[in-house]
């Protein structure tokens, strides 16, 4: 059943100085690459330059540390193909550890292996133990020394890596998805992966060990491109009698890699080649693309691995799902909080506007009230003073008048409540503050203001004073 959930994983292909990352996708089954990365001067740039590279590569996509499959290349790895009785398909490998040593040619000590049960053949041998059927291993071997210098490397440039596939084991893949499209069951795939230094062959066909071929260029000149395409049909012609095809029949050929950009040879081998072989030309990336694919699920498709278990780095897209679920909870109770606050405001806002509405019939007659007060206070406050601004005593004006010098002139007398205001000019307005300060009605006579002098040299003054208590 094809995954609802998206998948992804890296593909990385080592060539003679250069790296090749592939960033790929699937979705409902559907493949897509999504990006491509070159280190072109892997070795002489260093670890450290092209960890950054890297490292940015990963940050375009929002990754850390998906699944990544490194090819290794087949120089210092064996491809081999063991067939056991079926009863021993739960224990695999402890029967492949039992015969190890003369499965390849390295020293016990300086050799890592992984095995595997092909993804075509295992759901046909799920019954292989009761029914008594063979079943195919794939068993994969690689120098020690190869691959720990190769994982350090990768170590000190900071990229994280998940798994290590020999590179013919990726080759059979893509001859396997080719044979299992063909509608032909039984016809063979071979697969011509084009290097810089020479060619890596791969066979298959149903019923057949896995055959795995190389051709160095070293061999031929490289400039004659006769002579070069003379061995490759060489090696193409063991490959096929080897799975034993019939010279009749038009076995598929793939054909990707370095050659894929070199489009003068490509159409020779077409011309000489097309008759005996149906051709195929696979992208020069082929074997990072096929290492992207077999990434999709944690490798389940791919289970060899002889990177070492503690130098395997992987970070699942999903695993900082927890961690955004918390954050987008606590997100949403600040949101809460705050449109809590709004709320209420706005609640009581509300509230606020039909008290103020359920209120305005009193507040307007209150105010109405207070106008009408307003107005009645100040007819008192106006009665008050005409009561108490009424003209002054005979008898105070009397005695008044009496006390004042005879060269004294009075403007103004004004009387409010207990106060009296005397406005006049005097020859001497000291002796009008002296003469009313004698009076039996008046106390506290002063000057309200600076004496000043009119052109006919008398004294100006404004004289202010209390009645005694008890006199009115």
């Amino acid at each position: 059943m094809k995954s609802l959930i998206p998948q992804y994983g890296i593909g990385i292909e080592l060539r003679k100085n250069s790296l090749v990352a592939i960033f790929a996708k699937r979705t409902m089954g559907s493949f897509r690459i999504v990006d491509r990365l070159e280190l072109k001067n892997m070795y002489s740039d260093g670890p450290v330059i092209c960890g950054q590279e890297y490292t940015a590569f990963l940050r375009r996509h929002g990754l850390r540390a998906p699944w990544t499959i490194v090819s290794i290349p087949r120089e210092t790895a064996i491809l081999r193909d063991v067939k056991l009785p079926g009863t021993v398909a739960h224990e695999v490998k402890s029967v492949i550890g039992l015969q190890l040593e003369s499965l390849h040619p390295f020293a016990d000590e300086d050799v890592v292996w992984d095995c595997m049960i092909p993804t075509n053949d295992e759901t046909q041998q799920r019954g292989a133990d009761s029914m008594g059927r063979p079943i195919n291993v794939t068993v994969a071997f690689a120098q020690r020394k190869a691959v720990l210098e190769l994982a350090e490397w990768f170590n000190q440039a900071g990229i994280p890596v998940s798994q290590f596939v020999i590179s013919p084991l990726l080759l059979r893949t893509i001859a396997d998805q080719s044979h299992q499209s063909n509608a032909d069951a039984a016809e063979p795939v071979v697969v011509a992966y084009s290097k810089e230094d020479g060619w890596d062959l791969i066979g298959c066909a149903s019923g057949h060990p896995t055959v795995v071929r190389e051709l160095s260029i070293h061999d031929y000149d490289a400039d004659n491109s006769n002579d070069l395409l003379a061995a490759l049909d060489n090696e193409l012609d063991t490959v096929c009698a080897t799975l034993r095809v019939e010279k009749t029949r038009h076995p598929c050929l793939l054909i990707g890699g370095a050659i894929s950009s070199k489009t003068e040879l490509w159409s020779t081998i077409e011309k000489e080649l097309g008759q005996r072989y149906q051709l195929t030309q696979l992208d020069a990336d082929c074997l990072a693309i096929a290492a992207a694919r077999s990434a999709f699920g944690r490798g389940e498709d791919m289970s060899i691995n002889l990177l070492p278990p503690e130098q395997r780095h992987f970070e699942s897209p999903g695993a900082l799902i927890p961690t955004y679920s918390v954050a987008a909870v606590v997100l949403l109770l600040v949101a809460g909080l705050g449109f809590r606050g709004t709320l209420q405001d706005w609640q009581y806002s509300r509230r606020l506007d039909s008290e103020i509405v359920a209120l305005h019939p009193r507040v307007s007659e209150i105010e109405k009230m207070r106008d009408q007060s307003g107005t009645e206070y100040h007819m008192l406050l106006r009665l008050a003073a005409i009561r108490d601004g009424a003209k002054l005593p005979l008898d105070m004006l009397e005695e008044v008048t009496r006390s004042l010098p005879a060269d004294a002139w009075l403007q103004q007398l004004q009387l409010e409540g207990n106060t009296l205001t005397l406005v006049g000019v005097a020859d001497s307005a000291s002796s009008v503050l002296q003469a009313i300060s004698e009076t039996s009605r008046i106390e506290s006579p002063q000057f309200l203001s600076a004496i000043s002098r009119s052109n006919d040299g008398k004294e100006a003054f404004r004289i202010g004073a209390r009645l005694r208590p008890g006199i009115r």
